[in-house]
């Protein structure tokens, strides 16, 4: 084998990983982006750091969330947001914490988006999932993806579930798998 042979043969497997690398770093880095859109970031007319709303319905809480960035979009009328926290509040004003990496509010319907290692802690159990919607008008959480709850005693995992805030109740759908070990009864 010629000397000049080898030395395009290195170039081009070089070259390859190289460009291999680049592309695999920018996929990884453009999977894990949190919303807003970059299409949003761009044309919002506002951003605010350290975001506060409030939601309430006849002069009662029912929700605040707070969030390091927002970004609100006049024509659109929703606010995107990075690192989200929102609390609801139940009837009986038991405060239920959503986490999120970013997420997207709606101003006129109040509905809300969380995505990206969303956590919801309720004080009997915790709910993991990737993505999470707030409907406001039934005041349910929806987790349409693989969902995870933990709780003392109590491991169920499915493909799907949601909490509907006022009856207290979660529903899983699909593949539903679960533990119920001995645990003290909730009071």
């Amino acid at each position: 084998m010629k000397p000049g042979r080898r030395k395009r043969i290195f170039l081009i497997l070089f070259a390859a990983g190289l460009i291999t690398t680049t592309l695999l770093l920018f996929l990884v880095e453009r999977l894990t982006l949190p919303l807003p859109p970059e299409s949003l970031l761009q044309q919002s007319d506002v951003s605010l750091s350290n975001f506060r709303h409030t939601a309430t319905e006849n002069g009662k809480i029912t929700w605040i969330l707070t969030a390091d960035r927002a970004d609100y979009d006049r024509k659109g009328e929703a606010v995107g947001l990075i690192n989200v926290l929102v609390t609801y509040i139940t009837a009986e004003d038991i405060p239920i914490s959503a986490r999120a990496r970013s997420g997207l509010l709606h101003m006129t319907s109040k509905d809300i988006l969380l995505k990206g290692s969303v956590t919801v802690e309720h004080p009997e159990y915790t709910l993991l999932s990737e993505e999470l919607h707030y409907k406001s008008e039934n005041q349910q959480l929806i987790s349409p993806v693989k969902t995870e709850v933990r709780g003392q005693g109590l491991q169920v995992k499915s493909d799907a579930a949601s909490y509907d805030i006022p009856k207290n109740r979660i529903r899983f759908q699909g593949n539903v798998k679960g533990m119920v070990h001995d645990a003290p009864p909730s009071p």
